[in-house]
């Protein structure tokens, strides 16, 4: 059952589509965008009935400041979301664990924000929180071990190891982590996003060319732009559509010059966290060799969570 609520004035007007069980997902998708469809037709037709009949009339402009919004932000948040935003923004009221406590809220326009939180809550599965290992659940069996650590270290050197230099629990991490690989060594970046839009543009030079997936993560994206190597973009986890880029970028070479490439660097991810689909690692890493290319592998969320040793895709796959 598909749903959607949008306010009238003191009343609430619901709009239902059945959608039966054994559909197949792009009928939930059609219908998903029919409701918005159907928002926006609404919202349009009440700004053209306030403007001509001024039901709601607009607040005159204080200090002649500019409008915050534009024409379809400032639409999007009066028609759309303001009618939709019990779905968004959930408060909750507990550590953001593998279960977490949701706050229950009803549609109040005489509250800040139209939404007034009821005393109440509802006991939700978190899936939608970083807490990937668990560390930000109240019953921690490491807490003393973690405040320990906070009262001799700190919480933070506050600076990169450039600055501030390398402390003995970095190296200390960094063998652990490689011990975890079955590498020799490991280096460890303070941030995931940065450690793809930071190490690429190292990696890579203004001859060189990046190959990247289609879905790929953001960070990825940034990184491959903030670099000076040219960017090509293949089909999503298809070793087919990475074959023909690579053998048409090996005979075209660069453009202008037409020389050969100085390095050739295919970016994927193990597991791709807005799909959840796993890399086809194996075919992709043969195409790789065949023509003598670098990959380029993030692991950032499937560390430790796949294969018979609970790595990552590249051990799933050599396993």
């Amino acid at each position: 059952m598909t749903k959607m609520l949008y306010k009238h004035n003191c009343r609430i007007v619901s709009v239902t589509i059945a959608q039966d069980e054994s559909d197949p997902p792009w009928v939930t998708a059609v219908l998903t965008y029919a409701n918005f469809l159907l928002l926006i037709v609404v919202g349009t037709l009440r700004d053209i009935l306030d403007a001509r009949f001024q039901f709601s009339p607009k607040q005159h402009k204080k200090h002649d400041y500019a409008d915050l919004l534009s024409d379809w932000q400032d639409f999007y948040t009066r028609r759309l979301y303001n009618r939709i935003q019990d779905c968004f923004n959930r408060p909750i009221d507990s550590a953001p664990g593998a279960w977490v406590s949701v706050i229950e809220r009803e549609f109040d326009s005489s509250c800040p924000g139209g939404m007034r939180m009821k005393h109440s809550s509802v006991q939700t599965l978190n899936l939608s929180s970083y807490n990937y290992l668990g560390f930000a659940e109240s019953e921690l069996a490491m807490r003393e071990d973690i405040c320990v650590c906070l009262n001799s270290l700190g919480a933070s050197t506050c600076s990169s190891r450039s600055e501030l230099g390398t402390t003995a629990e970095h190296r200390q991490l960094e063998e652990r982590v490689a011990e975890f690989l079955g590498k020799e060594d490991a280096m460890v970046c303070g941030m995931g996003f940065g450690s793809n839009s930071l190490v690429i543009p190292a990696l890579m030079g203004e001859n060189d060319l990046i190959l990247s997936d289609a879905l790929n993560h953001s960070s990825i994206v940034t990184g491959a732009r903030l670099s000076s190597a040219r960017v090509e973009v293949f089909a999503h986890n298809c070793p087919v559509s990475l074959e023909k880029k690579l053998r048409v970028a090996i005979a075209r070479g660069q453009p202008g010059t037409r020389r050969p490439w100085k390095k050739i660097v295919v970016a994927v991810e193990g597991l791709y966290s807005m799909e959840g689909e796993i890399c086809r690692l194996a075919e992709i890493s043969a195409v790789c060799k065949r023509y003598k290319a670098y990959l380029y592998v993030d692991e950032a969320h499937s560390i430790g969570a796949l294969g018979s040793t609970v790595c990552f895709v590249c051990f799933l796959y050599r396993s």
